[in-house]
């Protein structure tokens, strides 16, 4: 694949890649989420969980069994580190194309979590879905719906405040 073809999809992760922060609007699984990040920051809400990231701990909050797990957030994975997916280093992979869509396959030797990623653009420009295939996994697809760059949150929300979850079991594994 030469550079051209793949020009749209290193525009598109760029942008994310020079964002001071971004708000992206997806659904998977049939659930709705919402992930704002701001440089390593995020904080992920959806139906099941809420997840904050404050750059050291990762906050999960579980709102089925009310539980709040904290661990450490250490290397690479796209299932523990959203930013993670609109991220990634395009030099890392082999990138195919065919039509709309580009495969890409992590390069021998590294390390990303993934055996496989498949992005679908929409009109050249922008991502319409993702289906990425964790390391021993089944594919998951995300299909985005809205995606703002340079958004300003409010830095609360990257900081886990117990006064917000009264009576919530927390696990700390940190």
């Amino acid at each position: 694949t030469t550079w051209a073809q793949n020009a749209p999809i290193e525009s598109l992760f760029n942008r994310f890649k020079t964002a001071k922060s971004f708000k992206v609007e997806f659904s998977s699984e049939g659930e709705n989420y919402t992930l704002i990040s701001q440089g390593k920051l995020f904080n992920l809400t959806s139906n099941p969980v809420d997840v904050i990231f404050d750059g050291t701990d990762l906050y999960t909050f579980n709102k089925k069994s009310n539980e709040m797990l904290i661990e450490r957030l250490s290397g690479y994975s796209i299932l523990t580190n959203p930013i993670n997916l609109f991220t990634l280093n395009l030099k890392d992979f082999n990138i195919t194309k065919d039509k709309e869509i580009y495969i890409l396959t992590p390069k021998l030797g590294t390390h990303l979590g993934i055996d496989r990623a498949e992005i679908t653009m929409q009109n050249g420009s922008t991502i319409k879905s993702m289906d990425i295939v964790p390391s021993g996994m089944y594919p998951i697809t995300f299909t985005l719906k809205t995606i703002t760059y340079d958004i300003t949150p409010s830095p609360n929300i990257f900081k886990f405040n117990k006064s917000s979850y009264p009576k919530v079991e927390i696990i700390d594994l940190r």
